[in-house]
């Protein structure tokens, strides 16, 4: 019975993560308190895919980015996303503040207070609560300031 309090918000609940080891025959997965388990998945057979659509390298992009991607699951499971970019070719990774869990396959990324860069790539994984697959950017993309985007056409 844990909450979170930041900035006097208190949350109720919080995302969290950890490592645990995975034996090849695992079935199933149980979290349990106090020993009821609350909450279980099954492991299925095989891992989603997704596959990022857009951005996908060479675009120039000012106030917004339309992510696209497309997951598929060959047991069907549920899918959820998670959105990263990346500023330096990949070097570090920062999440796209999106809700949580995404089920979505698109986000309108507001990038208007992105700095300039040339090599923002776009990594989105995918989890069908135990399995994951992910896919970046074939290239990176380059995020402008609105007037250096449209300055060489006004110019003419």
């Amino acid at each position: 019975d844990i909450t979170f309090q930041v900035e006097n918000i208190v949350f109720p609940s919080a995302p969290f993560v950890f490592v645990v080891p995975y034996y090849a025959e695992t079935d199933k997965v149980v979290l349990k308190k106090y020993g009821n388990a609350i909450v279980s998945r099954d492991v299925s057979a095989n891992a989603p895919e997704v596959r990022v659509i857009s951005p996908n390298g060479v675009q120039k992009h000012a106030n917004h980015i339309d992510i696209v991607w497309e997951g598929t699951d060959t047991d069907g499971d549920q899918l959820a996303y998670l959105v990263l970019f990346s500023r330096d070719n990949g070097a570090t990774w920062n999440i796209v503040d999106i809700p949580d869990p995404y089920t979505a396959t698109s986000y309108k990324w507001d990038v208007s207070a992105e700095p300039y860069g040339t090599e923002y790539i776009v990594r989105v994984i995918v989890t069908d609560g135990i399995n994951t697959g992910m896919d970046e950017s074939d290239a990176p993309f380059t995020i402008e300031a609105v007037s250096e985007l449209f300055l060489p056409s006004l110019r003419r």
